[in-house]
């Protein structure tokens, strides 16, 4: 019996968890002058696979639900759960920390406010993903059932729809807080593409997907060096993610890639949302005694070292403790709503 095409996939769980830990390289070692870690390594492309790989992973949540108000009500109860507790633990996290090493008895109200509604992100700026994140969750119930009822012909025609806004928009419009985020809906939609055409690499050998993912992951890191406008870079880095996944999605059916299956990366999954939302504020925290006592040529990797031996631990405990209790009371909830 051919498996659903929407589904929990280990796999995809376990690229999560090495996109976060490419995020937290990318902040503490930074830019390696050219060398080809920095292409694999790349932080901004480790964030469109964030999105691409949402794409997917919505779908699974909503692939049988009826559409309607009461499916999306549902559906919003549960993204909030999933996502707010640990934004606001981090932003409560980078608060203490910046008191703390600036000495000062208090913190700006209307900052810490504006950082908790994800408007401004001066306390946590990797948090800007998250606000994407959670206002293309707000969209997606509409995008997804979009998707199924179209043809090829009308996905494509959305899709072009979708990216015209960062063709188009002027430079000043398009970062505004208030649209940012729409510039990164395509990126959902390619998931499910990914998802729904995966079997165009049916027969594939093993060696030719492997070598297939590579190449995505070398065009996706280099964009950067060989395009001049962001937005040519986001779709670049987007449909090479996208292949990506559809080719490690149409792995896992056959049984393919068994090291995204070790348990340390299936580990590193598990806990990647924790790790990407509370590892800058760690960083903040260890940088001045990792720079102080390490030299200057060596603090950088000092630094990677420190943050991932502090953030991981911390990750997996805000996991267990928060994230995973509360993210089951958003289903709980979800699913109440859902019946009524």
């Amino acid at each position: 019996m051919k498996q659903p095409i929407y589904r929990f996939v280990p796999e995809v769980e376990a690229l999560r968890g090495l996109a976060a830990l490419a995020v937290v390289h990318v902040h503490t070692i930074g830019d390696t002058n050219g060398k080809p870690l920095n292409v694999l390594v790349n932080g901004s492309g480790a964030v469109i696979l964030f999105f691409v790989m949402s794409g997917f992973a919505l779908a699974t949540q909503i692939r049988h639900d009826v559409p309607g108000w009461q499916s999306y009500r549902s559906f919003i109860v549960r993204r909030l759960f999933r996502l707010m507790p640990i934004v606001w633990l981090s932003i409560a996290l980078a608060a203490v920390i910046h008191v703390a090493a600036h000495k000062t008895p208090s913190f700006d109200p209307e900052e810490l406010i504006s950082n908790a509604l994800l408007y401004n992100f001066s306390l946590n700026a990797p948090l800007w993903s998250l606000y994407v994140e959670l206002w293309c969750s707000v969209v997606f119930p509409l995008l997804f059932w979009l998707w199924r009822y179209f043809a090829i012909a009308g996905r494509a025609a959305l899709l072009v729809m979708l990216i015209l806004p960062i063709a188009l928009l002027p430079a000043d419009i398009a970062a505004s807080i208030l649209i940012k985020w729409s510039l990164y809906l395509f990126c959902f939609a390619l998931g499910l593409f990914a998802a729904e055409y995966r079997d165009s690499f049916a027969g594939t050998p093993p060696l030719a997907m492997g070598i297939l993912v590579l190449g995505c992951a070398l065009i996706a890191g280099s964009a950067g060096y060989w395009i001049e406008s962001p937005g040519g870079i986001i779709v670049t880095q987007a449909f090479s993610y996208a292949v990506l996944l559809a080719v490690v999605l149409k792995a896992s059916d056959e049984g393919l890639f068994a090291f995204l299956r070790l348990r340390s990366i299936k580990f590193l999954g598990m806990i990647s949302f924790s790790l990407y939302a509370l590892h800058y504020p760690l960083m903040e925290a260890l940088w001045p005694t990792v720079t102080h006592n390490v030299g200057l040529s060596l603090w950088h990797d000092a630094l990677f070292v420190a943050l991932v031996c502090t953030a991981v631990p911390v990750a997996y405990l805000t996991f267990s403790r928060i994230e995973r209790p509360l993210n089951d009371v958003g289903k709980k909830l979800s699913n109440r709503l859902a019946v009524r």
